[in-house]
């Protein structure tokens, strides 16, 4: 009773700390030699790191025709597609916000003449590009947090609703670049990987904005809370600069001859009337009002937010790469642990050209953090977490407390777990990088609940997933200069608490529980793990189903002739590997694709006349996985009957219609027309007779079956359509 006891405890302690954990932040997914399997770059990661990597930016994009929602629309869909001009259409986007861009030479490039009078640094620009591509996010509360947990002046302000607040008045707004930010804000969530519309109801706790839409709140942010704190900037002394190129006032001048210029917010600040007047968050003024002053002694709230704009920035040059020492993960058919693979993580620090980025070191250094990284290199002494993304145990803390007390199997879902090299701490989410910053750790098929190796099995490939969170600041103290540097930080942020300077203390609590927490997590690491089903009557290979219209011909009237010519094509391949639902139903993957094309042609008879033609031309594909399909057998006839499983396509494509005017017209509204219109979510459906499999089962071979089917019928314009089943399939009984 007393051990038990005693593992209770420690569990509860385990868990205080994962409850610590969760408030603090939130996690943004031997033997012979075998191939070593490598985490590949996306080519939307690459393609945005472009940029930031070369140290030199594109031209920014033409904008779009339209209004500025449509223009905002255009480009937030332009740079969602993150191909090569996904970083220029995001140059577009922040100067059609009204923001001037400074390049490193102290040149500031603005396009619209009522802006917002701040600037974007052309580094951060390239980091943000960088950082988007990567897919880096947070979540909307735990960006509010952040400032709400740690700032005085915001404390119980309800900062994520204020920021929706903010951007769904900025959509709405009559002034141009205020309504252009609000609307690609919100347009950038509409094109998200998990789509989400800021202008409705939304969970913030489960909001998750992207690097672009962050770059955008806190900035504009930081200019409210600055225009709050010193309303005398305001009053001009020198008329508004404006410039359709690049120029250069005298203070960027002065900025220039440092490579790193500015750091504080005022820095940023183009133009103090245009930003006093396109004010957004109108619930700092209400809500924070005049306290904001009494703040604002050494360091003011605004360079708060800036500084942790440029943490998340900073994190732009930090790279992790994956690998695994073998192409596959390999479970064992009894209740024995599976193959042992390692998995190891390289970090290492790139900024690249852009020295801004290396500017970021002293200037977060000044805003309190403690920051020992290198330019560039290995990052050595890092902690990080461990994380299944897929194929781990998903009960988490609770399933410990079940296999505690005897009701768990002790891997849960689990397909895989962890298990720490020798030396190394037994506890994933304690790992830490060697000198050359990398990480190891064992991953290990998680044993089978009940021997399987004498029963008829069948293969089953699964997927498992790996991430690794990076937290920049160690907690533990490896060393007296190390303990004093991590005492100094505790201490002086309640020493400027304590002698009224809460913002001083503010911007290093905010900043250390950043680098503290596990603020950035890589891409996700997928491997396929070898798995045994056992065999208990599962039909397993691939069932196809095609549908084919062709229709072509031609009429004429007295005053028209008129030709046809389509076709229309639709294959659904369904592959049976044995799985099964929850319920027990046979599971199959359906990889869909079709493609429609009509060709129309006109040509008008008369003195005046039009020739015509409309061409309409769509292709899509999917893949679901359903157990919208069936295999019935009658056991004293043997006959069997099999009917596919389908989906309907969403296809996309254009629809172009020319129109050329002949003959002797007279009319001058007559013109010519030559037009081509996308279209999108058109529904290609697997129209066609209803066709069976059938056959009879051979005695012979009683667990094969494999055929084909086919049905036409003409159509009402002299075409035909065709639909064929084609099957292939075993059975497994053990």
């Amino acid at each position: 009773m007393s051990y038990r006891l005693s593992r209770l405890m420690a569990i509860g302690l385990v868990l205080s700390v994962i409850i610590c954990g969760l408030v603090m932040g939130q996690r943004p997914a031997t033997g012979q030699t075998r191939p070593r399997v490598k985490l590949k770059s996306s080519p939307k990661s690459l393609l945005m790191a472009h940029a930031f990597t070369t140290g030199k930016l594109p031209e920014p994009m033409r904008l779009p025709p339209g209004n500025v929602d449509r223009q905002a629309e255009t480009l937030a869909i332009a740079v969602s597609k993150g191909d090569e001009s996904s970083t220029a259409a995001l140059y577009a986007a922040i100067l059609a916000a009204g923001y001037g861009v400074r390049d490193r030479d102290g040149s500031v490039l603005q396009t619209t003449e009522r802006g917002q009078g701040m600037i974007f640094e052309a580094s951060q620009l390239a980091a943000t590009a960088k950082l988007y591509g990567d897919a880096y996010g947070v979540m909307l509360s735990h960006l509010a947090s952040a400032f709400t947990r740690s700032v005085p002046a915001f404390k119980d302000l309800p900062l994520d609703t204020g920021i929706l607040e903010g951007i769904r008045t900025a959509a709405k707004s009559n002034h141009p670049a205020v309504r252009f930010w609000g609307r690609f804000i919100v347009e950038l969530g509409r094109n998200a990987d998990v789509p989400f519309d800021l202008t409705s109801n939304v969970d913030p706790t489960k909001t998750r904005l992207d690097a672009i839409q962050v770059a955008l709140i806190l900035n504009r942010l930081a200019g409210d809370l600055a225009v709050l704190e010193k309303p005398e900037q305001a009053q001009l002394e020198r008329p508004v600069r404006f410039a359709h190129a690049n120029f250069k006032a005298h203070g960027e001048m002065q900025s220039a001859q440092s490579s790193c210029g500015g750091s504080e917010v005022g820095d940023l600040i183009l133009d103090p009337n245009a930003l006093a007047s396109t004010t957004l968050f109108g619930f700092l003024a209400s809500r924070v009002g005049g306290r904001v002053a009494t703040y604002g002694k050494v360091a003011g709230i605004a360079n708060i937010v800036l500084t942790v704009f440029k943490f998340i920035v900073s994190y732009a040059a930090l790279q992790v790469e994956i690998t695994m020492d073998a192409d596959e993960l390999v479970r064992t058919k009894d209740t024995k642990p599976g193959e042992r693979r390692t998995l190891s993580a390289t970090l290492k620090m790139d900024s690249g050209n852009w020295q801004k980025i290396n500017c970021l070191r002293p200037f977060l250094n000044l805003a309190g953090l403690d920051v020992d990284l290198p330019e560039n290199g290995p990052l050595s002494g890092v902690k990080v977490e461990w994380i299944f993304v897929r194929g781990g145990d998903s009960r988490g803390w609770i399933g410990q407390v079940q296999d505690l007390f005897g009701d768990g199997f002790g891997y849960g879902d689990g397909i895989a777990f962890f298990d720490a090299l020798p030396g190394a701490d037994r506890s994933p989410n304690k790992q830490y990088t060697n000198d050359k910053g990398e990480s190891q750790i064992y991953v290990v098929g998680v044993p089978q609940e009940q021997d399987l190796s004498r029963r008829k099995l069948f293969d089953s490939y699964k997927a498992a997933g790996v991430r690794v969170d990076v937290q920049l600041k160690p907690m533990r103290i490896k060393d007296t200069q190390q303990g004093i540097s991590t005492i100094m930080d505790i201490v002086g942020n309640a020493f400027s608490f304590l002698t009224g300077d809460p913002v001083g203390g503010g911007v290093g609590t905010v900043t250390e529980t950043l680098y503290r927490s596990n603020w950035y997590a890589s891409q996700p690491f997928y491997f396929p793990v070898k798995d045994w089903e056992p065999c208990t009557g599962q039909w397993q290979g691939s069932i196809t189903y095609t549908t084919t219209l062709k229709e072509k011909g031609s009429a004429e009237s007295m005053v028209v002739k008129q030709t046809w010519n389509d076709d229309y094509y639709y294959e659904a391949r369904a592959t049976l590997d044995g799985k099964k639902d929850s319920n027990g139903a046979p599971m199959a993957r359906v990889e869909a694709h079709a493609s429609l094309v009509k060709d129309r042609t006109s040509t008008g008879k008369g003195v005046c006349y039009r020739t015509s033609r409309q061409l309409q031309e769509l292709h899509g594909k999917d893949t679901v996985h359903t157990t919208g399909f069936s295999i019935s057998l009658n056991p004293r006839t043997r006959q069997y009957s099999v009917s596919a499983p389908t989906t309907i396509v969403n296809g996309s494509g254009t629809y172009t219609v020319t129109s050329d005017v002949k003959g002797t017209c007279n009319n001058p509204y007559n013109k010519n027309l030559n037009q081509s219109t996308p279209e999108k979510n058109h529904k290609l459906s697997p129209e066609g007779p209803s066709v069976d499999g059938k056959g009879t089962i051979d005695p012979a071979q009683p667990d094969e079956i494999s055929g084909t089917n086919t049905v036409t019928i003409p159509t009402n314009k002299g075409g035909e359509r065709t639909v064929t089943i084609t099957w292939n399939l075993v059975r497994c009984r053990g």
